[in-house]
C-alpha cells in the first residue's frame, strides 16, 4: 500500500491502495519513486522490461499502467535493460503540485531534468544539472558498471524540494577521500533553483551535512 505523507500528516488519515496485479509486469530496479500526478495516478520509476522507458503512470481506480515516453538521451548503445537499470536506481521523482511540474534526478551521474506531463505524454522544461552517467556492460554481461573519467564524474548532488524552489546540495564524492573531516558524501553548498530551473541563490553551511529536508516555508534547514 501506498501512502501520501506529504498530504496526509495525520495517522488517522493515512489510507491504503491495493495495487492490481497489471503493476507487477512492470520493471523497476532499486528504489522505485512514486509522486502523485492528480488524486487518482501517481508517476513511479518503472517500466515493461526492455523497453525505452522508464518512467509509468498508474491509475489506483482502475489499476492500468501507462509508459510515459521518457528515454535519457545519452551515447549508450547497449541493451535496454542496462540503461534502464542505470536511470532507474536511487532515482528520485519530486512535484509542484501548483505548478503540476515534475523533476526527476537520477541516482548515478549528475542529472536534473525539469518536465511536465502533457497527458501521458512526457514535455521536457529544461535540465538543471545536465552530467549524463558514463557506464558500461558489466564484465558479467547482466549488469552496469559506472566509469570515472575525471573527477567531475564522482560529485554527488542530493535534492530537497519544495512549492517554491529546488535545493541542490552538491559535494566531490571522491570515495575514501575525506570532505572538512567528514565522509565523502557530506557537502555544505546549496543552491536553490525555481521550477523554471533558474538559479536564485548559492549559500553554504557551517557544517558539512549528509541529507537534508528544508520546510515549506524555506526557513529551516533540517540535517543528518
Amino acid at each position: 500500500f501506498l501512502v501520501d505523507y506529504r498530504i496526509r500528516q495525520k495517522k488517522e488519515d493515512w489510507g491504503k491502495i491495493y495495487l492490481s496485479p497489471k503493476i507487477k509486469e512492470k520493471f523497476t530496479f532499486g528504489t522505485s519513486d512514486v509522486v502523485w500526478v492528480d488524486s487518482v495516478s501517481f508517476l513511479f520509476l518503472g517500466g515493461q522490461i526492455n523497453s525505452k522507458n522508464i518512467l509509468s503512470v498508474y491509475n489506483t481506480i482502475t489499476g492500468d499502467v501507462s509508459p510515459i515516453n521518457y528515454w535519457p538521451n545519452d551515447s549508450f548503445e547497449g541493451e535496454t535493460i542496462i540503461k534502464q537499470m542505470v536511470y532507474m536506481s536511487n532515482s528520485s521523482l519530486f512535484c509542484n503540485k501548483r505548478m503540476n511540474r515534475f523533476l526527476y534526478k537520477s541516482g548515478n551521474g549528475q542529472l536534473l531534468e525539469l518536465f511536465d506531463l502533457v497527458g501521458k505524454n512526457f514535455k521536457t522544461i529544461g535540465y538543471i544539472c545536465d552530467e549524463f552517467p558514463k557506464y558500461r556492460l558489466a564484465d558479467d554481461g547482466l549488469n552496469y558498471k559506472l566509469l570515472y573519467p575525471n573527477e567531475k564524474n564522482y560529485e554527488i548532488i542530493k535534492v530537497s524540494a519544495n512549492e517554491s524552489f529546488i535545493y541542490v546540495m552538491s559535494t566531490p564524492g571522491i570515495p575514501h577521500m575525506e570532505y572538512k573531516n567528514y565522509p565523502f558524501y557530506y557537502g555544505d553548498f546549496i543552491s536553490v533553483y525555481d521550477w523554471n530551473g533558474n538559479k536564485i541563490k548559492e549559500f553554504k553551511t557551517d557544517i558539512p551535512f549528509c541529507t537534508f529536508v528544508v520546510d515549506s516555508n524555506n526557513k529551516y534547514l533540517y540535517t543528518s
